[in-house]
């Protein structure tokens, strides 16, 4: 299981921290911020993905089977590695790449630190992956039936 959300929850980190990059060299977190308060949503797609690949592909390894339970660690996992390479990404990105960001985004008398941004960026990702991942195991959990298994259906 660890294999799979270090692979899942990589592509996830990866993917939105290059959305977030391409977002930064289209100037929507420098001179365009108006149209990037809009694009920055778009980035909810990379985890939304990674956890449905995720828990698809552990109910395959499971012939079909998948409880509620099994679906969510595996969600779990993912939410987690993907969290703590975000934050990772994050804390570059504050400190080295676009360090004005935080800056340019809130009054002077309430800027956020760096690391307190990153803290609630880490977290949001935690509760929001958590969620998807109910979802997504929610919707999993059904169990399928072989065709031996199915009743058969015949005319009265």
């Amino acid at each position: 299981m660890m294999k799979r959300a270090i692979l899942f929850g990589s592509a996830a980190a990866g993917g939105a921290a290059a959305w977030t990059l391409l977002e930064y060299l289209l100037g929507f977190h420098t001179s365009r911020m108006e149209v990037g308060r809009y694009t920055g949503f778009v980035g909810i797609i990379f985890p939304i993905l990674a956890i449905t690949g995720a828990i698809r592909a552990a109910r395959r390894e499971c012939e079909g089977r998948l409880s509620f339970t099994q679906g969510m660690l595996v969600g779990a996992a993912v939410t987690l590695v993907l969290s703590l390479l975000g934050a990772l990404f994050f804390s570059i990105y504050f400190s080295a790449i676009n360090p004005a960001f935080l800056a340019a985004n809130s009054a002077p008398e309430s800027q956020p630190s760096a690391a307190g941004q990153v803290s609630m960026a880490f977290f949001a990702s935690l509760i929001s992956g958590m969620i998807i991942s109910a979802a997504v195991a929610a919707v999993m959990r059904r169990e399928t039936a072989t065709p031996s298994e199915r009743p058969s259906r015949s005319m009265p």
